[in-house]
Order: structure tokens, then C-alpha cells, then sequence
């Protein structure tokens, strides 16, 4: 039913915004920081910084998908009445929703916190190619020939999201060092790690 797969995905999406815009204020801070240590050179620096951050990020998603799988219906309830039956295929796709969505929580929160971690080594150009590789070349294709191909409708749109996202959230940790400014490099790739 396409209408109750709409509703069911706005209030899956509505459901997980909040808790998705939570991991850049982790990262943002992180950017100054870590640029700073790495012109300064500062190895160590660089490392615990951009650990904390990624950790603290992660590990908030991490609570907030923990939440998504213990208590989707509840969750659900906050935008939909739970005792009309007539909401009841809409709770149903939104909870089935929620399942994937705690995926992405934590997958989104590490991509976050790794982009202002190479923002914060003057890297956005990598940042950007992960999240072109991820987005469009793995989430959307999957995504959309689960959902149309392999007939998953709604739920297969869904599905794409975590797989999008990892791989960017992990090259992100994991990038060679850029140029620090005009002419200076930075450190060499195993400082990052």
C-alpha cells in the first residue's frame, strides 16, 4: 500500500532526525583540533582527538539505535495512535523501519565524525569521493533494485542506508595524510591510525 508505506517512512525518517544531527557537533569541534596538532605536527594530538570524537560519536548512535530496537512501537506511538486499527499496516512498516534505521544510527554517526576529522586534516576532497562511492554507488543502487527489482517496495529503499554509509564511515578513519596549508605536509598515514 503505497500511502502506508509513505506515512510509515516519514514517521521511521521523522522518528531517527534527531538523533541523527547529533554526531556533528562532535565532529565539528574536532576540525580545529586536530588541523591545529597536525600543522603543529602533533601525532599524539591528532590521534586522541579524533579517536574521542569518533568514539563519543558513535557510541551516542549506538545508544540511540539501542533505543530503536528496544522500543519501536513506543517510538512510533509519539506520531501515530497505536490503538486505531486503521494505523495498524502504517505502525507496522514504520517499526520495520525503525529495525534498518538503528543500522544507519550508528553507520551515520561514524560517517559524520570522520568527515570533521579529515576537515580538521584540510581533506575535503576525500570526504567527498566516500561519500559519493557510498551514497550513489552503493546505497542508492541497492536501495532501489531492492526496491523495485527485487519487489521489497519501501523496505528495500531502506535497506540501502546502513551500506551506504559504512564504507564512508570507515574510509574516513582510515585516509592518508593531505596537505597542511600551502606546500607543508601533513604526517604520514600511520599517525591517523
Amino acid at each position: 500500500d503505497p500511502p502506508a508505506s509513505l506515512t510509515a517512512m516519514r514517521t521511521a525518517s521523522t522518528t531517527g532526525v534527531p538523533e541523527l544531527a547529533a554526531p556533528h557537533p562532535v565532529g565539528s569541534p574536532n576540525t580545529p583540533m586536530r588541523s591545529g596538532r597536525a600543522c603543529a605536527r602533533d601525532r599524539e594530538g591528532i590521534r586522541r582527538a579524533g579517536w574521542t570524537a569518533y568514539v563519543m560519536g558513535v557510541g551516542f548512535m549506538a545508544l540511540t539505535a539501542l533505543a530503536m530496537i528496544a522500543a519501536p512501537r513506543a517510538l512510533v506511538g509519539l506520531f501515530l495512535d497505536l490503538d486505531t486499527p486503521a494505523n495498524l499496516p502504517v505502525v507496522e512498516l514504520a517499526v520495520s523501519f525503525l529495525m534498518v534505521a538503528a543500522l544507519f544510527q550508528v553507520a551515520d554517526g561514524g560517517q559524520a565524525v570522520a568527515a570533521g576529522m579529515l576537515r580538521g586534516l584540510h581533506d575535503t576532497r576525500m570526504p567527498m569521493v566516500y561519500a559519493g562511492i557510498g551514497y550513489w554507488g552503493i546505497g542508492l543502487l541497492l536501495g532501489v533494485g531492492l526496491a523495485f527489482q527485487g519487489g521489497l517496495a519501501g523496505f528495500g529503499l531502506w535497506i540501502g542506508f546502513p551500506p551506504m554509509d559504512t564504507p564512508v564511515a570507515g574510509a574516513g578513519c582510515c585516509v592518508p595524510a593531505r596537505p597542511c596549508g600551502a606546500g607543508s605536509w601533513l604526517l604520514p598515514p600511520d599517525a591517523l591510525l
